[in-house]
């Protein structure tokens, strides 16, 4: 029974620690926002940020660029 138990443990500790140092896979905190009256999602992975155009999504007030 003890020995089922460590072994429970040992698992768990390495579980812990590979999930505490691996990066995380998320989504990122992505957004809208307005360039040149047009909509962009524009999203943050490992500090660089991408944005691609989208339609339908957001109003964008009209300005010149």
């Amino acid at each position: 029974m003890r020995k089922a138990l460590a072994l429970l443990l040992i698992v768990f500790v390495v579980g812990v620690a590979i999930g505490v140092t691996m990066p995380s896979a998320s989504a990122g905190p992505c957004y809208y926002k307005c360039i040149c009256s047009r909509a962009y999602k524009c999203c943050v992975i490992n500090g660089v940020e991408t944005c691609k155009p989208v339609t339908g999504v957001i109003q964008c007030p009209q300005i010149a660029c």
